[in-house]
C-alpha cells in the first residue's frame, strides 16, 4: 500500500471505522485476502454481476466511480440522498451472500 493508504488505514483503525463492501464476484480472492489483512473490513457478493462501478457512501456524500476508459468519478453532496442510498445499500447487503 502507498503512504496515503497506510495513513488512511491507521486513522480508520484508530477511529474503528468499519468498511463493508459488496462485490459482483470478479474479485473474491482479492477480497478474501483483504478481509484477513484489514481490520473492521467485511464483504459480501451479489448474485449477479454489475461490473465497472464502485460507490462510497459517506455521511453526507455519495461518490460513484465508473471504471471505463477514462475512469470517471462524481460526487453528490446531500445528506438526505446519502441517507436514502445507505438504506438501498442495506437492501443490497441483505441480498448478498457471505463467501
Amino acid at each position: 500500500m502507498g503512504y496515503e493508504m497506510n495513513e488512511y488505514e491507521k486513522i480508520r483503525i484508530a477511529k474503528q471505522v468499519h468498511l463493508r463492501y459488496i462485490s459482483t464476484g470478479g474479485n473474491v480472492n482479492y477480497l478474501k485476502i483483504m478481509a484477513q489483512k484489514r481490520e473492521f473490513f467485511e464483504y459480501r457478493v451479489l448474485p449477479s454481476p454489475a461490473p465497472g462501478v464502485d460507490t462510497d457512501i459517506l455521511l453526507d456524500k455519495i461518490i460513484f466511480h465508473l471504471f471505463g476508459e477514462p475512469v470517471v468519478s462524481f460526487t453528490f453532496t446531500n445528506k438526505e440522498i446519502s441517507d436514502g442510498y445507505r438504506k438501498f445499500f442495506e437492501v443490497l447487503w441483505s441480498l448478498s451472500s457471505t463467501p
